[in-house]
């Protein structure tokens, strides 16, 4: 009876692939920078659909990656380049912790970001 109930209890459970993955913890605080500094310009929302668009590999407004090349300017000055900051967590993690291979697989992943924009939250 038990060996049923957890097959069927194993059958009807299904956990994406994507919601078990979360960023290595350098990686992670380059993503809460990167959406702090969309949120000054009131780019965040952007910043979230532009990074789940990409990481789903949807089709883009012709609009969106001039958009995304201005406010990435800026997450640079201030928070640095990704590609930097992956590099660091893999020379400390290795294999591990998950390094996100993009900037917007980095951003999808960030744990609870909108609780930094959102005093309530």
């Amino acid at each position: 009876m038990i060996r049923v109930a957890l097959a069927l209890v194993a059958g009807t459970i299904a956990v994406p692939a994507l919601a078990c993955v979360s960023n290595s913890p350098t990686v992670e605080a380059w993503a809460q920078c990167s959406f702090k500094v969309a949120h000054q310009t009131d780019d965040h929302r952007f910043l979230k659909s532009m990074a789940k668009a990409m990481v789903l590999q949807k089709n883009l407004k012709s609009t969106s990656m001039p958009r995304w090349q201005g406010i990435e300017r800026r997450i640079n000055q201030e928070c640095g380049a990704f590609e930097e900051v992956a590099r660091v967590d893999q020379k400390l993690f290795g294999k591990s912790h998950w390094i996100p291979e993009t900037q917007f697989e980095a951003i999808y992943h960030a744990e609870q970001i909108e609780k930094l924009v959102r005093p309530n939250a």
